[in-house]
Order: structure tokens, then C-alpha cells, then sequence
């Protein structure tokens, strides 16, 4: 098992216990599983029951607002689950691939003298991991400490909260997963750009700059198919999991608005606190996948514009330096959730827009939202 595979041991153990990947790991690497994709879909089969009854039973018994903003978003986070355990099966293929690509990445830096630290990877995968994981049960605990309908409501309501729970666990896995590999990527694209940008100046030969360019064209082009491929791989769980965040932090953000509006300040008091730690995790997600976009398309083109602040002679120099911008300005990479639209600093600014829109709309029809949250929170 290589040092690669070792460092992302922790990650890969959250993946399957979450359902997020179903390859295996064993002492010769990464390899396929059948019998977890078995497993994926028995497990799909039982939530789909469980997730549909108990969403029934709850609809029925709690007629309010705030137990149908609850409802909506248990919706759309089941969509989301399904997307991602269908995807963790549809493309184990494309995971593998995606790994032995990043394994031949690093043999090739290696040929430039570049030697990776694993264990300093390891290291960031556990921190990230457990501060996720303390994070997430810090959230829950306050929510079910400050609302007393969560804790002692029916055996529905309460059967409904823990499901309602999973898609936010679940997520913290894909986003883990997406970030952790993106940043490998941008950290493997820092140390071609910090190779390409040590060819500057008179003290290097052409020699040496085309031979180094030779090396890290193929490593660039390597690098910009594995982004791409990840992109492909988590498309669709992206793109549901953009959607439930903005339907969470758009109900949450209506329920503040008629807090403030309706309710007195005990009420607000209560109300406040409790909504902001609900749609806490979809805001640090949604900003955190927005980053690792936007920031390793940024590393990515960063290239083109250290090439052509080279100095050479050579004529066999600059038809490199020529091919290789062509092949950045050909590849253009763009990280997306399944093409609808670019995971980066442009798509917040598009939720924003979007949420003050659909909350302006919302607060000219909340004349009744007022008592249906004071009902609500009276026993809180």
C-alpha cells in the first residue's frame, strides 16, 4: 500500500461507513467491491421505507410552520442521500481511476526531485475530520438542548429528527471528501507553478528550463484531468447538495425575518440562536466548496502566466512554453456541480442574490407565520 493510500486511510473509513465510496482497501491498494454496492442499495431500499413513513406520520401530527420548513428540508435531503449513494456506486469505477491518476502524479514529481511528506497529509486528514466531527455534534446537541419539542415530543416526532440528521452527516463526508482531494490538487499545482517560477532570471540555461517544462506539461495536463474528474464524480452530489443548502439557508434566514417581525424578544431570543446553529453547517459547506473551486482553478491558471514571464533564446524553449499555454488555454478547467453552473466565488454571490429575491417574496405572504411559530416555540 503506497503512502499516498495510508495518509487517506481515516478519510477512506469515514467514506464507507458514510456510503460515500464503495471501493475496498487492502494491503495491495484500492481495488473494487461488489458486495458494498450490495450493501449501498439494501441500505437505499430501508432508508427510502423508513425516510417515507416517517415523514407521513410527521406531516399528519405536526400541522405548524416551523415542523413544515422541517418537512421541506427532510425532502430535499433525501434526494440528496439517494444522489449520493447512487453516485458512490454508478462511479466506483471512476473513483479508482481518479486514485491510480493521483499515485502516477506523484511518481512523476518525484522524477523532478520532489518528495511528498504523507504523513503531514495524514495529519491534515484527521484534523480535518475531527474538527468536522466535533463541529457537527457541538451543533446537534445545542439544538436538541434548546428545543424541548426535538426531545420530548411524540415517538414520530422524534423518529423523524434523527432521520432528519443523516443528510447532515452524510454531507460532512462529501465535503470533506471533495475538499480534501481538491487541495491535494492545489498543493500539487503550488509545486509545479514554484517549479516553472524558479526558471526565471539569467542563471538557468534553456537546457534546463525545457527540460523542466517537459516534465511539468505532462504533470499540469495529469492534474487538470484529475480536477476535472472529480468534478465529473461528485457532479450530481454537488448539485443536490448546493440545492438543500440553499433551501435550508433560505428557510432559515425567512424564519429570523418573521421572528424579528412577529415574535417578542423572549421569543427571538429562543428563535435566533436555534435557526442560525441549524443552517450553521450549510454556510460554512456552501463557502468552504465555493473556496476549494475557485482556489484550485486559480493555482491552475496561475501557470500560464509564470510561462510567459520566462526569459528564453531557444527557439525549442519557446515552442514549449507555446504548447503548454495552449494546452492550459484548450483544457480551461472549470470546477462544476455536473455542468450547471461553477463551483467558485461568483456562485455565492448568485446564492445571495437568490435568497434575498425568494425572502422578500416569502415575508409579503408571512401575515400568519407569526403565530404559527409562537404556537411552536411556546413549550420550547
Amino acid at each position: 500500500m503506497g503512502s499516498m493510500m495510508k495518509a487517506l486511510i481515516p478519510l477512506h473509513i469515514i467514506s464507507v461507513c458514510l456510503g460515500i465510496t464503495t471501493f475496498k482497501v487492502d494491503s495491495k491498494g484500492y481495488g473494487k467491491s461488489r458486495w458494498r454496492k450490495y450493501v449501498i442499495l439494501t441500505v437505499i431500499c430501508f432508508y427510502f421505507v423508513a425516510a417515507s413513513v416517517s415523514a407521513y406520520f410527521f406531516a399528519l401530527t405536526s400541522p405548524s410552520l416551523i415542523p413544515q420548513t422541517f418537512l421541506l428540508e427532510y425532502v430535499f435531503g433525501y434526494f440528496q442521500i439517494i444522489t449520493i449513494w447512487g453516485s458512490a456506486i454508478y462511479y466506483q469505477d471512476l473513483h479508482l481511476e481518479l486514485m491510480a491518476a493521483l499515485s502516477v502524479v506523484d511518481k512523476r514529481l518525484h522524477k523532478l526531485g520532489i518528495w511528498l511528506f504523507y504523513a503531514d497529509l495524514k495529519k491534515y486528514v484527521l484534523r480535518r475530520i475531527l474538527f468536522h466531527v466535533g463541529a457537527i455534534i457541538v451543533i446537534i446537541s445545542l439544538q436538541l438542548y434548546t428545543d424541548r419539542n426535538m426531545r420530548f415530543g411524540s415517538k414520530e416526532t422524534i423518529f423523524f429528527m434523527a432521520l432528519f440528521y443523516v443528510p447532515i452527516i452524510i454531507s460532512f463526508g462529501v465535503v470533506e471528501n471533495i475538499g480534501i482531494f481538491i487541495n491535494i490538487l492545489k498543493e500539487r499545482f503550488k509545486i509545479l507553478n514554484a517549479q516553472v517560477e524558479e526558471l526565471k532570471g539569467d542563471n538557468v540555461g534553456d537546457s534546463k528550463k525545457l527540460d523542466v517544462l517537459r516534465l511539468v506539461c505532462p504533470i499540469h495536463l495529469e492534474l487538470t484531468h484529475l480536477a476535472k474528474g472529480i468534478s465529473r464524480c461528485f457532479g450530481f452530489t454537488l448539485l443536490l447538495t448546493f440545492s438543500v443548502n440553499f433551501i435550508t439557508i433560505m428557510i432559515g434566514c425567512y424564519i429570523i425575518c418573521v421572528a424579528f417581525q412577529y415574535l417578542n424578544r423572549n421569543l427571538v431570543l429562543i428563535v435566533v440562536p436555534q435557526t442560525l446553529l441549524g443552517i450553521a453547517t450549510y454556510l460554512v459547506n456552501t463557502y468552504y466548496l465555493c473556496y476549494c473551486g475557485q482556489s484550485v482553478v486559480r493555482e491552475c491558471n496561475r501557470t500560464g502566466l509564470l510561462l510567459h514571464a520566462l526569459d528564453f533564446e531557444e527557439i525549442k524553449v519557446k515552442d514549449q512554453i507555446q504548447m503548454f499555454s495552449m494546452q492550459i488555454l484548450n483544457e480551461d478547467l472549470q470546477f462544476t456541480a455536473a455542468g450547471f453552473f461553477s463551483v467558485d466565488y461568483s456562485l455565492l454571490f448568485s446564492i445571495i442574490g437568490g435568497l434575498t429575491t425568494y425572502i422578500i417574496i416569502l415575508i409579503q405572504f408571512s401575515t400568519n407565520s407569526g403565530e404559527s411559530i409562537n404556537r411552536y416555540y411556546e413549550n420550547a
